[in-house]
């Protein structure tokens, strides 16, 4: 049996903003940073929410913003790795930024 499952946690790097596929599917690219926790160093994932998910991560995310994500990865034709996220759990908005804009 196979199985893979990634969970990071970390900030988003920008505001989340929702596109449309050329076949009329919705997504959210974003990327996450998660601090190594020793030498303060970040590494870059990005990930990709889709459908309803989407949707939700394009009104609640902000910059800087603490999520989890849950997902798998994928390789896409270019050989870059993507995080395909199944689930996002958002965490407190960033200092400076608790009001809706």
């Amino acid at each position: 049996m196979d199985y893979q499952k990634l969970i990071i946690s970390g900030n988003a790097t920008a505001d989340a903003e929702a596109k449309e596929s050329q076949k009329g599917n919705l997504y959210t690219p974003f990327t996450v940073a998660v601090n190594d926790g020793k030498n303060n160093e970040a590494t870059f994932f990005p990930v990709v929410a889709f459908g309803k998910t989407a949707e939700a991560v394009a009104k609640v995310v902000k910059k800087g913003q603490v999520v989890l994500v849950e997902g798998r990865v994928s390789l896409g034709e270019d050989g870059k790795m993507s995080v395909l996220a199944d689930r996002v759990v958002f965490g407190p908005k960033p200092a400076g930024r608790q009001t809706e804009e």
